[in-house]
């Protein structure tokens, strides 16, 4: 669990230096919860993990990570 409050005086929005008209800006506060599975099985090289994270207040949604390493 955390909770982020953004206090951006300025309201552009930007993604990889290009800034984005008409988007709304995401100051003020949200709230995010994580929940997530990790999985390995002695001696084997596979790890496998899943993460489920959801967003409240100025952010809403909800975002899923699936991944998969392989050690060697």
């Amino acid at each position: 669990m955390a909770f982020e409050y953004d206090f951006t005086e300025t309201l552009r929005n930007e993604a990889n230096g290009v800034e984005i008209h008409g988007g709304e800006s995401i100051r003020g506060a949200t709230g995010i919860g994580e929940a997530g599975l990790r999985h390995a099985k002695a001696g084997s090289p596979w790890l496998f993990d899943v993460r489920l994270r959801g967003y409240c207040g100025k952010r809403e949604g909800a975002s899923l990570k699936l991944q998969a390493e392989y050690g060697f």
